[in-house]
């Protein structure tokens, strides 16, 4: 395989968990949790160069750095969670091709 489709298989077998753990981190509240996994997403959708996914998961960060489930609004960071989401879908079916 390619370096593009070794970097898209990584991505693709991995972003799934992570998301599952980005929304139970969210649902508990877990701020430390949510900075992680959001922190090592975007390291690996950053693989592909700049990219709205990973603006939308450094999003997620900023807001879990900030304590923004634990202190502050996190209907924020639902709606941060959903942006990520969104982003990734459209960026499945490229990945899917290349690998």
């Amino acid at each position: 395989l390619s370096l593009a489709a070794e970097v898209a298989k990584a991505f693709l077998g991995g972003y799934d968990r992570a998301m599952q753990s980005i929304a139970a981190a969210i649902a508990r509240r877990d701020d430390g949790t949510l900075e992680r996994t959001a922190h090592g997403l975007k390291g690996s959708a950053a693989n592909f160069g700049p990219s709205a996914v990973v603006e939308a998961a450094k999003t997620l960060e900023s807001l879990a750095r900030e304590k923004v489930l634990s202190t502050g609004d996190p209907a924020s960071v639902r709606s941060a969670y959903e942006h990520l989401r969104e982003e990734i879908e459209n960026i499945l079916p490229l990945l899917r091709n290349l690998v």
